[in-house]
């Protein structure tokens, strides 16, 4: 059975951009209460609650202004040129079409995908292994198999239809070495 999963980072959103959300959402609520105090229609509902009035006006925009930028970054995510590739699962016997942004790097790409396997049914088993060993992502192309590098891009590998790829783990060495320091009391 093959599952389908997008992986990929949620774009930041700046200061600035979250600054102009911010100030914009004010700015809607506040045009949004003054026609109804010009019109007598809540004659000085802001000047009757005191300060009190103005930190829920402060505290609604910046409530506004989180889901809008949530909105937003859900956008600009979706926005990116993905690539889909297989990938097996030895530790769930299971295979997946991984849909990634083609910018992501391969080493951001193995720990998004563990995260994943974390979740899952074997969360202990995966996390036995993440303690001991650093992943390792591999492809398979044909009969060749080769270790990709951890800086390349997803797009760099240049992934044609029949690749199939696979985590290993590689043995953290210890390094046991003794260290000395020169410590003057």
């Amino acid at each position: 059975m093959m599952k389908h999963i997008t992986i990929g980072n949620l774009p930041n959103l700046t200061v600035k951009e979250f600054g102009s959300l911010y100030l914009s959402s004010f700015g809607t609520i506040w045009l949004a209460l003054e026609p109804l105090e010009a019109f007598g229609l809540y004659a000085n509902f802001l000047s009757n609650l005191g300060w009190l009035g103005y930190i829920f006006l402060f505290l609604a925009s910046f409530i506004i202004s989180l889901s809008i930028s949530k909105v937003w970054r859900n956008i600009k995510f979706k926005q990116q040129e993905f690539i889909s590739f297989i990938v097996e699962s030895s530790i769930e016997n299971n295979t997946y079409e991984v849909k990634v942004p083609a910018l992501l790097q391969v080493w951001s790409f193995m720990h998004l995908f563990i995260e994943h396997l974390e979740k899952g049914k074997n969360s202990e088993k995966v996390k036995a292994i993440k303690r001991l060993h650093t992943p390792v992502l591999n492809m398979k192309r044909g009969k060749i198999k080769m270790i990709l590098d951890n800086s390349t891009t997803i797009k760099e590998i240049g992934i044609i239809e029949d690749d199939m790829f696979f985590i290993t783990g590689k043995p953290i060495e210890i390094d046991m070495t003794p260290r000395f320091s020169r410590c003057i009391d």
